[in-house]
């Protein structure tokens, strides 16, 4: 299984340079008690795409341009308050000031578990921009450099 995400208004950033940008997602497994999730594990790495409307996967430049381990993909613990939450992180600089510069409104992301050859060994469940529970909602975090332009 994979995930879209779109981000229908990152084109409306202008005349920026993007210094960093990190997309984060927060695991709601196993801490909504799904039994399997305990049985199988969480996934250790996700792995990122550029995809479009039409399906067309690709892998995003980030890869080749910084490596995977800059992407990253793996996950750690946090805390907020009380609550300590699984937490999957991608570096997505180069991709993010692409989709800016060329304000390409028909780009997605695309997420899955990465193939370790036990496809179906692990699972994990992702908070999405609907969920209820604030702490566990995607978050991409941006830090830019505005262009003054004369």
């Amino acid at each position: 299984m994979a995930a879209l995400i779109s981000m229908p208004y990152i084109t409306q950033f202008e005349n920026v340079v993007v210094n960093k940008a990190e997309l984060f997602f927060y695991s709601i497994s196993p801490y909504a008690n799904f039994s399997d999730t305990l049985k199988y594990g969480t996934i250790p790495r996700l792995q990122i795409f550029q995809t479009d409307t039409s399906q067309v996967d690709n892998v995003i430049a980030d890869y080749t341009v910084f490596g995977s381990n800059i992407v990253d993909g793996t996950y750690d613990k946090v805390s907020f308050g009380p609550f300590t939450v699984t937490r999957y992180k991608f570096a997505v600089t180069y991709s993010i000031q692409r989709f800016i510069s060329e304000k390409n409104t028909n780009f997605r992301f695309k997420i899955m578990g990465l193939n370790n050859g036990f496809p179906g060994a692990y699972r994990v469940m992702l908070g999405g921009s609907s969920t209820t529970m604030p702490y566990v909602k995607p978050q991409l975090k941006i830090i830019y450099t505005k262009i003054i332009k004369n």
